[in-house]
């Protein structure tokens, strides 16, 4: 047995460098060139045809459709039966601010 003197301990965190950096990096990134396709890929929540102020939200009158560009159609069961307090048209935008 001997123990690691400083040279050796230079060579071992050099080697550890290396095969961290074969490993790549962990933090998943777009390419900027993928951020337009993204966008157009995602959905948000839509009106499926003209609602009135003060209507109650059902599966009949909001749809998930793209581009997303408002809410995730994660919270489209969470707004059945909300009362909305602003006209939309058809196709039009499902804000936070509506409601």
């Amino acid at each position: 047995y001997h123990s690691m003197d400083w040279k050796d301990f230079i060579a071992l965190n050099n080697k550890i460098k290396k095969i961290l950096i074969s490993y790549g990096y962990s933090k998943k990134q777009n390419l900027k060139t993928q951020n337009i396709s993204r966008k157009n890929a995602r959905r948000s929540i839509y009106a499926a045809n003209d609602i009135n102020s003060g209507t109650v939200l059902n599966e009949n009158n909001i749809i998930c459709k793209r581009p997303a560009y408002g809410l995730h159609p994660k919270y489209f069961i969470k707004l059945l039966g909300k009362k909305i307090i602003k006209d939309k048209k058809k196709d039009e935008l499902i804000k936070l601010s509506d409601f």
